[in-house]
């Protein structure tokens, strides 16, 4: 049974946890396990996207290195080295470092940009030089980035509102969009954007939304805040993420149609009726 584990990156957190008198880098947990370590499905492959970067730690053999504590140094008693050469799909796998000296158990791995079934490969090297002959290896998923786009060209909402310019508070209905995501299950879908006016400049920029899925690649979502003035508004799509995106470090600029307008004019109030006296 081999005694080391392949961990990975998941939320990207500094500090540290432990567990049998092993440490490892926080946000991170056992391949195959959820965050109570226990095994489950979801895990039983990792996911990241296309160009993606995400970080990879092995726990050494604690015979072979006895009191390592990465969380005290994560140079001090590892004696062993590794080599993850056996890693395929990549684009480069550079060392994490403490100070200025390679962590030989803690890379960065990028990803090509091709999807596809690849895998993480470690083996360790004792200091004598013995070389497992069977490396750690977990499969990793590379799957393509999220697109973005509204239905079509020229979406526009009229309103008619009332109220004094400036402060009419209103909220425009829910904004259609089109997405793509290769991820499973809950996607977690978000998207950025800006509001432009014609006649009071930016109204707001690069404010992040969910949106809410109503059916295979479709969804919507609503304004962060009420518009206030009786203005031509311009809703610019700027980019689009998904769980294993963000995970990955990559943002997907928005294509095609990415823009929405939304013009608010005043309700007219209709005035006094006049006409020829009876008398």
């Amino acid at each position: 049974m081999k005694t080391k584990y392949l961990l990975i990156i998941l939320l990207g957190f500094t500090a540290f946890v432990a567990v049998n008198a092993q440490t490892w880098p926080a946000g991170m947990q056992a391949h195959g396990n959820n965050s109570s370590g226990n095994p489950t499905p979801l895990e039983a492959t990792d996911s990241v996207t296309v160009g993606g970067a995400l970080d990879y730690f092995v726990m050494p053999d604690p015979t072979l290195n006895p009191g390592y504590d990465f969380a005290t140094n994560p140079l001090t008693n590892l004696n062993s080295t590794f080599d993850w050469t056996g890693t395929t799909g990549a684009s480069g796998i550079v060392y994490k470092k403490s100070g200025p000296t390679d962590i030989p158990n803690y890379v960065t791995i990028t990803w090509g940009n091709t999807p596809g079934l690849f895998q993480v490969s470690v083996y360790e090297i004792s200091a004598a030089g013995c070389q497992d002959a069977t490396p750690t290896t977990i499969p990793v998923q590379v799957i393509a980035a999220p697109t973005l786009t509204y239905p079509a060209a020229g979406g526009s909402e009229s309103i008619c509102g009332t109220g004094t310019d400036g402060s009419l508070g209103i909220n425009p209905s829910p904004i259609n969009v089109n997405f793509t995501s290769s991820v499973s299950g809950n996607r977690q879908m978000q998207l950025v954007y800006t509001i432009t006016s014609v006649n009071h400049g930016t109204i707001a920029s690069n404010v992040t939304a969910n949106i809410t899925e109503t059916g295979a690649g479709s969804g919507t979502f609503t304004l962060a805040a009420p518009l206030q003035y009786y203005d031509t508004y311009t809703v610019t799509l700027n980019t689009v993420s998904d769980r294993i995106s963000r995970k990955s470090n990559v943002v997907s600029n928005a294509s095609g149609n990415t823009t929405f307008t939304v013009v608010i004019t005043p309700t007219p109030n209709t005035g006094t009726i006049y006409h020829l006296p009876n008398q």
